[in-house]
């Protein structure tokens, strides 16, 4: 039996040796490669470029070749010549148009598709700073899970010595029966417990791997953990002493979400700019090559074998039903609808700004006063099995001390881990 069990060890050993370690850069780096929904924001900005490059094609030159091969018929009856007659015809066409000035519909149509593409780039970026903190959220949520695993595997490990402990008790006629079932139900309760926290830890595996897209290696991954003493927990953050008037000047500067804003609105004025060119002319120059070639020598006194023509052209829409007014209005709301939801951009990102520095200073405090409440429960916890040996206190005094120093080591656990959750949110709230 030992020898299996020996075999046992080294194999698991062995397969945790080979499994990668993969930490919250390398997850960041697969989402940036494997999660669809950045896949869908790339591809939106590619389509807004294009459209861009259509737009522009409006100012460059209009080449048109058309061509035609046939059989044409002529039936004259006049008096100076009787014609019956048909013949194959080939026609071949070359037009050009460039156009020279239309008053800013054209140049305007291409500004505002420019600024929404610099707007789709700017949701990208924002997209991809989401995706950053959705990462951070459920790697960090996977490594609570993970804490937790410890902690009520240490929850056990306390329950089977006190079994153990109070069946030798009874066995010795120290201690009454009640206190051996007592400490059976808090097993079990503890093994229930540890068989849960395997499964949270499963199901927020299962969500980081949804979030960066894909099953990394296949599973055969171990998330890095960092290694530190867990009554040392506060002394290891990170100092956050920087003033929230300071993030929110960040966060304006370098928020993504609030660039896209400031593109729409300038593609607004573009598009406004664009609309009211439908009040004045289009002036552009055109020509038009035309090649004719039959078998007959009698059609060729009607149809002459080239002609060309060149001209300046202006087309000037006079009235429309009042359509380019509208057109204009509308366009006029759009330009102070995306100014408005500018300005409340910078009010949602400043309280988010505010919301998320605040998060983070509570959970920092949170995690300092749950170091010392479960450095306290667990002298606490030692005191009392002290005084149960000692036949000082009953089981329950032991057992509502030890549970006090599970419930308040896994708390600490819990904060630990949501103080970079809020980190992780402040930095996404402030463009970082």
């Amino acid at each position: 039996m030992r020898i299996v069990l020996t075999l046992l060890l080294m194999s698991v050993t062995m397969l945790s040796a080979s499994a990668h370690r993969l930490g919250i850069d390398d997850f960041i780096e697969i989402a940036m490669d494997e999660s669809p929904d950045l896949n869908i924001s790339r591809a939106d900005y590619n389509a807004s470029v294009q459209r861009t490059r259509n737009a522009s094609g409006n100012y460059l030159p209009r080449l048109d070749l058309t061509g035609s091969a046939g059989v044409i018929g002529i039936k004259s009856n006049s008096s100076a010549q009787d014609l019956d007659n048909s013949s194959e015809l080939l026609t071949g066409t070359l037009s050009a148009s460039q156009l020279i000035y239309d008053f800013g519909k054209t140049g305007g149509n291409i500004d505002a598709f420019g600024y929404d593409a610099n707007a789709s780039f700017a949701g990208l970026q924002q997209t991809i700073s989401n995706k950053v903190y959705e990462v951070k959220e459920a790697y960090y949520t996977a490594l609570e899970a993970k804490s937790l695993i410890g902690v009520n595997g240490e929850n056990v490990q306390l329950n089977e010595k006190q079994y153990e402990r109070s069946r030798r008790y009874f066995e010795a006629g120290i201690r009454t029966r009640i206190d051996v079932t007592d400490a059976k139900v808090n097993l079990i309760s503890a093994r229930l417990g540890l068989q849960n926290a395997h499964y949270d830890f499963d199901r927020a595996r299962v969500k980081l791997e949804r979030v960066i897209g894909t099953e990394p290696l296949g599973g055969g991954y171990v998330l890095m953990t960092p290694t530190f003493d867990s009554l040392n927990l506060f002394e290891t953050l990170p100092d956050v002493s920087q003033p929230v008037k300071t993030l929110e000047i960040y966060a304006f500067e370098h928020r993504f979400e609030l660039k896209g804003y400031a593109q729409n609105m300038q593609s607004a004025r573009a598009r406004l700019t664009s609309t009211r060119g439908g009040y004045y002319p289009r002036i552009f120059v055109q020509g038009d090559y035309t090649y004719t070639k039959t078998g007959d020598e009698a059609m060729e006194l009607f149809m002459p074998e080239q002609q060309w023509d060149a001209m300046v052209a202006l087309n000037w829409n006079l009235f429309e039903g009042m359509k380019t007014d509208a057109r204009v209005e509308e366009q006029r709301a759009n330009v102070m609808k995306s100014s408005a939801q500018y300005s409340d951009a910078k009010l949602r990102i400043r309280q988010e700004v505010a919301d998320a520095h605040i998060q983070v200073l509570k959970n920092r405090d949170s995690v300092k006063l749950s170091q010392s409440l479960a450095e306290a429960a667990k002298e606490k916890f030692v005191q009392a099995q002290k005084r149960y040996e000692n036949g000082l206190s009953d089981y329950i005094e032991l057992q509502q001390a030890r549970q006090g120093y599970i419930d308040a080591a896994s708390d600490l656990y819990v904060n630990y881990y949501n103080f970079y959750i809020a980190l992780a949110l402040q930095d996404r709230a402030i463009g970082r």
